[in-house]
């Protein structure tokens, strides 16, 4: 990576984790931009101007599902930094491991970097932040103003920090993973490179209508989760699961 994109030796290698952008933009408290574009644009331009650091850009994996492909690139070309573009084979492992920092508004790459130790800055505030492992800030200006003089000096994660990135990863990565085919949304699952059936999820939308709303599962778990005191819906059955391994492991 370093030969194929001319990074310079000594130098930080920050990743710009680039988002689908019509993907909600405002989904997250903190984002003072108008959208993904103008935060991206504004992130390599701020990152340009610091001598001190290598910066490439990485295309979200899920861009052709929202009909994006090339759009990036043609925005990141308007700013002259087009060769800073990863190519689209390059896998996030690799990322992950070659990188010394990350730069995103939320994207899932927050958690993974940061559960290896690398330091992730956000320009916005996703349900992992101000958890003590990222880097926030109240402005876009003190944003930018870090990226173009002091990314640099954006320390690795510790321990402790790491430690914390990896139960957040696993609490919001798996307990509050409830997809289920017995929720009743038409539940098919999306298969990249797969045909995805309208006509089969609108099936299964009519079938599943035809069952009362007080007997459908997801009004049951709705209904629980409205008269709990959680603030997300978790999944019992995975967090039982762990229960029953041992206490130790709960604990970690």
């Amino acid at each position: 990576m370093c030969a194929e994109y001319g990074l310079q030796p000594g130098k930080p290698f920050v990743v710009v984790m680039a988002h689908s952008f019509n993907d909600t933009p405002h989904a997250f408290p903190g984002m003072c931009y108008r959208d993904y574009e103008e935060w991206l644009v504004r992130t390599v331009i701020a990152l340009s101007k610091n001598p001190d650091v290598n910066f490439l850009i990485k295309e979200h994996p899920s861009s052709d599902v929202y009909n994006e492909q090339g759009l990036l690139l043609k925005l990141i070309e308007a700013t002259g930094f087009a060769s800073h573009v990863l190519k689209r084979d390059v896998h996030t492992r690799t990322v992950i491991d070659a990188a010394d920092a990350a730069v995103t508004c939320g994207g899932t790459i927050g958690l993974e970097m940061s559960s290896y130790g690398k330091p992730v800055v956000l320009a916005a505030q996703p349900p992992y932040a101000k958890k003590g492992f990222t880097v926030e800030f109240e402005s876009c200006e003190a944003y930018e103003g870090l990226l173009a003089t002091a990314m640099q000096r954006v320390e690795p994660l510790t321990k402790e920090q790491s430690t914390a990135a990896r139960k957040t990863a696993f609490i919001m990565l798996e307990l509050y993973d409830n997809f289920s085919r017995s929720l009743e949304l038409g539940g098919i699952t999306y298969v990249k490179g797969e045909r995805y059936s309208l006509e089969e999820f609108f099936r299964n939308v009519i079938s599943e209508n035809g069952t009362p709303l007080e007997n459908q599962e997801i009004y049951r778990r709705l209904e629980e989760f409205n008269k709990s005191d959680d603030v997300s819906i978790i999944n019992y059955q995975k967090l039982r699961a762990l229960e029953s391994s041992g206490p130790s492991l709960v604990e970690t």
